[in-house]
């Protein structure tokens, strides 16, 4: 999905997005370093989801945005 959603920002002309995959537990920026965090079919995974989106949070700019989403399909 990385390389797709790289390729697709070139394809629109986009050169100011950056582009991570990495655990919650195991990412580390500075706090307020991003305009968006993006947890994608994430949530339902985890042990502590509060905990994850305590973090995005803290990564968030003032204003910043947290999208998630989470199809569950029967199970």
């Amino acid at each position: 999905m990385l390389e797709i959603a790289k390729a697709r920002a070139i394809e629109a002309g986009v050169s100011n997005v950056n582009f991570h995959q990495a655990t919650v537990e195991g990412f580390s920026a500075a706090p307020g370093s991003y305009d968006m965090v993006m947890m994608h079919s994430l949530l339902h995974l985890l042990d502590d989801p509060a905990s994850a989106i305590a973090k995005a949070a803290e990564l968030l700019k003032p204003g910043g945005w947290l999208v998630s989403s989470t199809t569950l399909i029967a199970e």
